[in-house]
């Protein structure tokens, strides 16, 4: 009986952990996560100003202009999932999902400016953009409200 009955726990635990709404992450893999998308939007700074330098003047300009906009953007939502991680506490890790969604939303936006300039994505601005979209699909529908990234 007590065989049968340490089964059904732990196929209960197994189930639950598996159809959570949420998935957990631990604070070193978001760390991580974080890591290698602020790798790619720094790359991503980067080739938006050898591409704006490239260009003639007002169109190298129109460029930058976006290029410092969409940047501003992305980076102060980094730093506040970045602020998610330093002050990790339990159950950070829904909180962390929901500010890192709108890190995916940001840098998307930053590389389309990119692609849309006929700038093609290094494969490290790539992976950064995949690592950010990878985030902001497991906070799916968890957040209701993203944090502010205005600082």
């Amino acid at each position: 009986m007590k065989r049968w009955f340490t089964g059904l726990v732990a196929a209960l635990s197994l189930a639950l952990g598996v159809t959570s709404c949420t998935p957990h992450i631990s604070r070193a893999q978001a760390r991580s996560a974080l890591l290698a998308v602020a790798e790619g939007v720094a790359l991503a700074d980067k080739a938006c100003g050898t591409a704006a330098r490239a260009l003639d003047i007002p169109d190298g300009v129109k460029l930058a202009t976006a290029c410092v906009k969409a940047y501003r953007s992305t980076r102060s939502a980094l730093e506040t999932a970045e602020g998610v991680v330093d002050a990790w506490a339990a159950n950070h890790d829904k909180q962390f999902l929901c500010a890192a969604s709108h890190v995916a939303r940001a840098f998307t936006s930053f590389t389309g400016v990119l692609t849309g300039a006929g700038v093609s994505l290094s494969p490290a601005i790539a992976d950064g953009v995949s690592m950010a979209s990878w985030l902001g699909t497991l906070a799916g529908g968890a957040c209701k409200e993203l944090p502010s990234a205005d600082r």
